[in-house]
């Protein structure tokens, strides 16, 4: 199994960096601190490392330049600073690649594997293979959880791709529902683990940034209603809109509350059937619930007065 690094003062970004990588196949530690991270760079073997450039003790730059003098595996720098000077000073320190925040957990991931499997194919036949099956025009590897099918690349869920795989390492055989049904029981956990990470990125993004902009923006339409009143204007307008935000914001703090507690709740039950079990009943449904009112909450909120968007808001849309 590949093992990465990340080096990212960042605690909340740094886990949902790594539960993705893990969902994907791959060993993660992570170092809060510019000084632990480039220790542990140093003495410890990485397939790769994923390193912010703004760190306690020692800095991003200093880290890359120390870690290229003794390794050649793939950095990855994630800043954001959106300027070109950093990134030609990060690249020209010897970093691979160079993202900037905020973007994708799956682009993060997708350029994880891409610069791994160059590296790979450079230092050559040291490295252990990956795991591929081929079978009838599919051709199936393991170990980066990729799938082609007469050449193309195809896109499959966490359940689609081991139930393939499971079939395609027992070709020429007939099985019943109950027996891929019984196969599917080691899916809970992953399945578990994905709705976790989402429910999670979505309730810090709607503490965080989403309710308050939107109290801050309710705070402005009501100065903007009282000031138009006192000129003797019609303001019913901006009266009703701001009414209306008031419900929805009353009703997205409500879904937040309760997506917090099924959460929980969720955590605390025993792993297996009965924890996936509750993710779909309890947590999936309390999601689309607070997803409700911020997609209404987007489309009347100021466009300059809503949070710029961030690691998890891909997530709102799914």
């Amino acid at each position: 199994m590949s093992k990465i690094l990340i080096i990212e003062d960042e605690e909340a970004i740094a886990d949902l960096e790594k539960d993705y990588l893990e969902l994907s196949g791959f060993e993660v530690e992570i170092a809060n601190r510019g000084d632990v991270g480039l220790e542990k760079a140093l003495n410890e073997d990485y397939d790769l490392i994923i390193l912010d450039l703004m760190l306690p003790e020692v800095d991003g730059f200093d880290i890359c330049r120390q870690v290229r003098q003794e390794k050649n595996i793939p950095i990855i720098m994630v800043s954001a600073k959106k300027d070109d000077i950093a990134k030609i000073r990060g690249l020209g320190l010897g970093a691979d690649d160079y993202m900037t925040k905020p973007f994708s957990p799956s682009e993060l991931v997708a350029r994880v594997k891409a610069h791994m499997e160059r590296y790979n194919r450079l230092v050559g036949s040291s490295v252990v293979k990956n795991d591929i099956i081929e079978i009838r025009g599919i051709k199936i590897d393991k170990t980066a959880r990729r799938i082609w099918v007469n050449g193309e690349e195809k896109t499959f869920t966490t359940k689609e791709f081991d139930l393939l795989t499971f079939l395609a390492e027992n070709p020429n055989r007939v099985f019943t529902k109950a027996e891929l049904e019984s196969r599917a029981e080691i899916q809970y956990e992953s399945y578990a683990k994905a709705i976790n990470i989402e429910a999670r990125t979505m309730i810090d993004m709607a503490r965080k940034q989403f309710i308050p902009a939107v109290i801050k923006y309710t705070k402005t339409l009501a100065d903007t209603v009282l000031a138009v009143k006192e000129a003797g204007v019609d303001a019913s307008v901006q009266a009703e809109t701001l009414e209306e935000i008031t419900v929805l914001l009353k009703e997205a703090r409500a879904a937040l509350a309760r997506l917090e507690e099924v959460t929980a709740q969720a955590a605390a039950k025993e792993e297996g059937p009965v924890q996936a079990n509750f993710y779909h009943d309890e947590v999936c449904p309390a999601m689309e619930n607070l997803r409700r009112p911020i997609d209404k909450l987007e489309m009347i909120v100021d466009k300059e007065a809503w949070p710029m968007p961030s690691y998890g808001d891909l997530i709102f849309e799914v």
